[in-house]
């Protein structure tokens, strides 16, 4: 903005300079400085309001409000109450879900979340929260990897809460599934990244291959897309699995509940790797073997799949 300023200034001077030394029809050239002002006015005015805008229109972005949600009793049984209390998506752990315990009880309880899923992607959290008896505590439930499943906006999460007994770590019970709905829960949909190689498509249950490997701390190997439409709660894992001819255990397996999605990496260990002389994954076969959540009972078995990469 200040450089164009500055050239504007310039030519004003030229324009009076030419109008001193030129002609001697002081009318005309009055006239000509003044079109050539007015014209650098309006050209700067418009770029003024251009810049403003583009400015208030990212200020605007920058500074659109987050998900909240409202103080909700997610559960309350046997003397125990839950809260979830606050979403914090600034937090130093990531996105973090205030939760509220108070036990009522005659006994001491750990409260843990189990088949957690949000915008009904199934994700990794970390919370455990220990309460005695006639006790109460302030907690976080954390969130992590939301942006490696494309989630840049929470509008639902659904959870199943289990409470364990500390001494013998039994489960005393876990509740029906919750569902908290945020702010953006009537405005937002969530977006799915289904590109690559299908690998598995039967009674409601989709998998999709990525197309390229992947590197994590835990290792390298394919990322799957999963999708469960059918009425059972699913375990899918792998099995059979080698790499370029060489049978290998790789590390996966992936709790898909009803109506739920996941995005889950397949690592292969580089010592795996290394023990087996293979410098470059050039090649991947394996079957998909599916089994009921409560029984884990297969109930499903893919034929070989061969996944090739250059």
């Amino acid at each position: 903005m200040k450089k164009r300023f500055t050239t504007a200034i310039c030519i004003v001077a030229l324009g009076l300079s030419a109008t001193a030394c030129g002609s001697s029809n002081t009318s005309t050239g009055g006239d000509e400085v003044t079109s050539v002002a007015e014209n650098i006015d309006e050209s700067i005015t418009e770029e003024s309001s251009t810049d403003v805008t583009e400015t208030e229109t990212e200020s605007t972005k920058t500074n659109s409000s987050p998900a909240t949600i409202e103080e909700t009793v997610l559960l309350e049984q046997d003397g125990v109450v839950v809260k979830a209390t606050k979403l914090d998506k600034d937090s130093i752990w990531g996105t973090e879900l205030g939760i509220y315990v108070e036990n009522n009880s005659d006994k001491n309880i750990i409260v843990q979340a189990e088949d957690v899923s949000i915008n009904d992607y199934m994700i990794t959290q970390l919370f455990s929260a220990e309460v005695s008896a006639g006790k109460k505590t302030n907690d976080t439930m954390s969130f992590t990897k939301l942006d490696e499943l494309g989630i840049d906006t929470i509008a639902t999460i659904e959870m199943q809460l289990k409470f364990v007994d500390p001494d013998s770590y039994s489960n005393l019970f876990t509740s029906e599934p919750i569902v908290i709905k945020t702010s953006a829960a009537d405005s937002y949909t969530q977006l799915d990244d289904d590109s690559g190689t299908v690998v598995y498509d039967e009674d409601g249950i989709k998998i999709i291959a990525r197309n390229d490997l992947s590197e994590n701390s835990f290792g390298t190997g394919p990322v799957f897309f999963m999708t469960n439409n059918s009425d059972n709660g699913l375990i899918v894992q792998i099995d059979e699995f080698s790499v370029n001819g060489f049978m290998i255990t790789p590390l996966f397996s992936a709790t898909l509940p009803s109506n739920k999605k996941a995005i889950k990496s397949l690592d292969i260990s580089s010592t795996n790797l290394e023990e087996n002389s293979i410098e470059k994954i050039e090649e991947i076969e394996f079957i998909i073997k599916i089994a009921d959540i409560n029984t884990y009972q297969t109930i499903k078995t893919s034929e070989t799949i061969t996944l090739t990469y250059e």
